[in-house]
C-alpha cells in the first residue's frame, strides 16, 4: 500500500505525546520514529504513515507537519 502524501494531519494526531515524539524524531532519535508511528496509529492515523519512512533520513513530512502545525504536507 502506498500512502497518499496529501493525507491531512488530523487534529487528533497532535497530542502532547505525539508532539514530544515528533520533536525527538526531528532531533534524530530513530527509536522515536517507531514509537511515533504507534502513537499516530493509536490516534487514528493510517498504520503505514511512518512505516514507509527511511529512518536514516533527516527529514520527514509527517514530523515536519506535526511540528509546524500545518494541515498537510
Amino acid at each position: 500500500m502506498v500512502l497518499d502524501l496529501r493525507t491531512p494531519i488530523a487534529p487528533a494526531w497532535r497530542s502532547p505525546a505525539v508532539r514530544s515524539l515528533a520533536e525527538a524524531a526531528a532531533r534524530g532519535d530513530a527509536q522515536a520514529f517507531v514509537v511515533l508511528a504507534d502513537a499516530l496509529e493509536d490516534a487514528g492515523a493510517p498504520p503505514e504513515i511512518l512505516r514507509h519512512h527511511d529512518h536514516a533520513l533527516t527529514s520527514c513530512w509527517v514530523v515536519d507537519a506535526l511540528l509546524a502545525g500545518t494541515p498537510s504536507p
